[in-house]
């Protein structure tokens, strides 16, 4: 009977191991979709960003050529930031 009940205790505890080797599985998946996704979003933001920065060069020579100067566009693009952040907050 002792053997038996030692049996018993030992697939408990394999049991317990079990699920806890699981459960820390699971949790290190998680955590690599986690950094994954991070990896991504910190990937489209710097093309966001740099789209952004290409889209403004583009106003500018196109302002150039145009025959707006420095001044002329810089308070452009400052009127219209300040305008689309008065329309975000309301």
């Amino acid at each position: 009977m002792g053997a038996a009940r030692a049996q018993a205790t030992w697939q408990q505890v394999a049991v317990v191991l079990g699920a806890a080797v699981g459960a820390a599985a699971q949790q290190l998946r998680r955590r690599a979709r986690f950094e994954e996704m991070a990896g991504r979003q910190e990937a489209s933001g710097f093309a966001i960003k740099q789209h952004v920065s290409k889209s403004i060069r583009s106003l500018w020579q196109l302002s150039q050529a145009s025959g707006i100067d420095r001044e002329d566009f810089e308070r452009l693009v400052q009127n219209e930031l300040d305008l689309a952040h008065m329309t975000q907050d309301s």
